[in-house]
């Protein structure tokens, strides 16, 4: 008997299409699109809540970077709704005793998720940067510049961590480890770490959420480099103390991101070919 040759391109295709309907009928998309609705009305109302005058309110780049700093956020929740639990659910569900005794590949569907889920992340992110800028120009007629180029770096950095959220979701059976997994180290450890790094005057360079501060700083013309600034010492009266201002290089924060990127999904398709039902 002839065997019938597989078509990995169709497959391919095939889970994407399925993702992106299952992703557009969930909870979750809807979930996504409340969040980044509610998250810029308020940023956008808080000023006017306040009371601020219109001399008080910043220009347009740090009207737009208020938005921006909360991004990270969003992203966070949203990649962990959308990849938290894509090579758990076939197992948590049992769904797989079905779908891996037909002639699909692992690698196929690994990809065809991870894609499904990128586009997903993307839409969420041009959602809130369209609501960014509509904010920004009807306040100031102007935008900033490099906005276009921020929303590239947002992207990269949001499928970065969605690679990640495949390798953790690779290493659990339930959903509920791996949202809590990915949740604690993205949202804690990470930032945490940053955070004591640079106190030490250490530049975390090799850290994804550091790197991603790219996506706020390059809308400031011209970029900003390193500082040193000299504070008043609280303890020695008349002395000062010296803190360095890390800022993340633009060349070498996008090259991390790849590199989680790559190191994420080639982590995660090692794992999960290996993964059994049981």
């Amino acid at each position: 008997m002839k065997r019938t040759k597989i078509n990995r391109a169709k497959q391919f295709q095939d889970i994407v299409k399925f993702e992106l309907i299952k992703f557009s009928r969930s909870r979750k998309i809807k979930a996504s699109f409340v969040l980044t609705v509610v998250i810029t009305l308020i940023i956008y109302a808080v000023p006017s809540l306040l009371g601020e005058s219109s001399a008080q309110q910043p220009d347009v780049t740090n009207y737009t970077i208020n938005f921006i700093q909360f991004l990270s956020t969003l992203i966070l929740i949203s990649v962990t709704l959308f990849g938290g639990d894509s090579l758990t659910s076939d197992f948590q569900e049992k769904t797989g005793y079905t779908l891996f005794t037909n002639p699909i590949s692992r690698t196929s569907l690994l990809f065809g998720k991870f894609t499904a889920a990128s586009i997903t992340l993307t839409f969420v992110t041009g959602l809130y940067y369209l609501i960014t800028t509509a904010f920004s120009y009807i306040r100031y007629s102007a935008l900033p510049p490099n906005l276009f180029l921020s929303f590239i770096f947002v992207g990269l950095f949001a499928i970065a961590l969605l690679s990640m959220s495949f390798t953790i979701s690779s290493l659990f059976k339930g959903s509920s480890l791996s949202y809590i997994s990915f949740f604690f180290i993205f949202f804690l450890v990470f930032p945490l770490l940053d955070y004591f790094l640079l106190t030490m005057e250490l530049k975390p360079w090799w850290s994804v959420t550091f790197a991603a501060g790219i996506a706020i700083f390059i809308l400031e013309v011209p970029y900003p480099k390193d500082q040193i600034i000299e504070i008043p010492s609280l303890f020695v009266p008349g002395q000062s103390q010296t803190i360095t201002n890390f800022i993340p290089e633009v060349s070498l924060s996008l090259g991390i991101f790849f590199v989680y990127i790559i190191v994420g999904l080639m982590t995660s398709m090692l794992l999960f070919k290996r993964k059994e039902m049981t």
